[in-house]
C-alpha cells in the first residue's frame, strides 16, 4: 500500500494517534462519508477534507491546500484502512457479516483481482481481527450492498456470474490437462480453446481464472521439485501423469 499523497492527510492522521478511542471511530465514520461525496474531476481545499473529518477548521497554509478529487480518494482510501488498523477489532464480535477479499470474491464467484477494482470505484474497506488472530482488510454487509446500489452494472455482472461445480472442474481439468499436452505449454490457448468448448458454463471469467491457477500451480510444483530449467517435454508428461 502507498503512503497519502497529500501531507497535511497524512499530517493529520498521525495526529488523531492521540484523539480518544471513541473520537476516533466517530471520525472513521466521517471519514467514509466523506469518500462517498468527493468527485474525482474537482479540487477540494485541506480546510474542507479536515472539517469533514474532524469538525475543526485548521488554520495556516496547510489549510489552503488544494487536493485533486482522484487523488484524495486514493489517499481516503489509504487514510480510512490505516485508522481502521488502529481501531480494529475481531470480525466475531461484530453485529454485521464481515467479508475478507476472498470470501467477498468467492460469494460474487470473481477474481480478487476484481475485488481490489470495486475497491477503487468506492467499495471501502475496514482492517478487523480475524479468527487467526491476523489483521485484514474487512468488508461490511451494509457497505457492500450500498456500492453494489450504486453501481448496478457491477451488480448485474456480478449476479451473472456461476460457480463451477466439483464435476464441472473435473471435467475442465481433464480438458486442460489434454490441451495443455498438445500445445506445449501455450497455457492462454489452452484456455481460450477450452473456453470456446465449455459453453454449457455461463461464467467464462470463472473457467478461465480456475484454469490459469490450478496449470500455473502444477507448473511450481514441477519447478521446486525439478528446478526452473525443466524442459517442456518433462513438465507436460508430468501434467499428463500427475
Amino acid at each position: 500500500m502507498r503512503n497519502i499523497k497529500s501531507q497535511s492527510l497524512a499530517q493529520l492522521l498521525l495526529q488523531l494517534r492521540f484523539t480518544p478511542e471513541e473520537k476516533r471511530r466517530v471520525q472513521l465514520d466521517a471519514a467514509e462519508k466523506l469518500y462517498a461525496v468527493i468527485e474525482p474531476e474537482k479540487e477540494y481545499p485541506f480546510e474542507f477534507v479536515c472539517f469533514r473529518i474532524t469538525g475543526f477548521h485548521p488554520k495556516g497554509p496547510a489549510a489552503q491546500e488544494l487536493i485533486k478529487g482522484d487523488e484524495l480518494l486514493d489517499d481516503l482510501r489509504i487514510f480510512i484502512s490505516r485508522l481502521s488498523g488502529r481501531l480494529a477489532r475481531p470480525a466475531a464480535e461484530q453485529d454485521q457479516k464481515i467479508y475478507t477479499i476472498e470470501e467477498l470474491a468467492e460469494k460474487f464467484g470473481i477474481s480478487t483481482k476484481t475485488i481490489y477494482r470495486w475497491r477503487k470505484r468506492g467499495l471501502i474497506a475496514r482492517i478487523f481481527i480475524f479468527d487467526d488472530g491476523r489483521g485484514r482488510l474487512g468488508f461490511l454487509q451494509p457497505t457492500v450492498d450500498k456500492f453494489l446500489k450504486a453501481n448496478p452494472d457491477l451488480a448485474v455482472k456480478a449476479k451473472s456470474f456461476s460457480r463451477l461445480t466439483d464435476e464441472q472442474k473435473q471435467q475442465v481439468v481433464e480438458q486442460a490437462e489434454k490441451l495443455e499436452f498438445v500445445t506445449w505449454g501455450r497455457s492462454r490457448s489452452v484456455r481460450k480453446q477450452v473456453l470456446e468448448e465449455r459453453r454449457d458454463i455461463k461464467s467464462c471469467v470463472i473457467i478461465e481464472i480456475f484454469i490459469k491457477n490450478y496449470l500455473e500451480k502444477k507448473i511450481l510444483i514441477v519447478q521446486g521439485n525439478f528446478g526452473k530449467d525443466i524442459d517442456a517435454i518433462g513438465r507436460k508428461l508430468y501434467f499428463v501423469t500427475v
